[in-house]
């Protein structure tokens, strides 16, 4: 597989990251791929975590899914709050229940 150079100047935002993030993946541009995933490594919040780890397995970002992933479990109940729950997916829901120690806290987390 050939992986073409990116050498261009574009700047990622939180609109345009998904976006970029398939066209990467689709030309094969591992330099653009790379830098969208830092700039979501370092634009991961409660608001966004839940959207960000469904991307990283789409495009297999490991670094991503596995700091996104970190980001749920440190940050749960923040989490619960947003508007991103619904996309939360069983494997996630799991991983999330299993990692806290408080029954409350789960009960709470699966009513959401």
């Amino acid at each position: 597989v050939v992986n073409y150079l990116y050498s261009g100047n574009i700047d990622v935002t939180q609109l345009n990251a998904q976006d970029l993030l398939a066209a990467s993946e689709m030309l094969l541009l591992g330099a653009l791929k790379k830098k969208v995933e830092e700039f979501l490594l370092s634009n991961t919040d409660s608001v966004n975590c839940i959207s960000i780890i469904n991307l990283a397995r789409l495009y297999d970002l490991k670094t991503l899914l596995a700091d996104a992933r970190s980001y749920l479990q440190e940050h749960v109940k923040e989490v619960v709050e947003t508007e991103e729950m619904h996309l939360l997916q069983e494997g996630d829901l799991i991983e999330v229940l299993e990692a806290n120690d408080s029954q409350e806290d789960n009960f709470l987390f699966i009513q959401k």
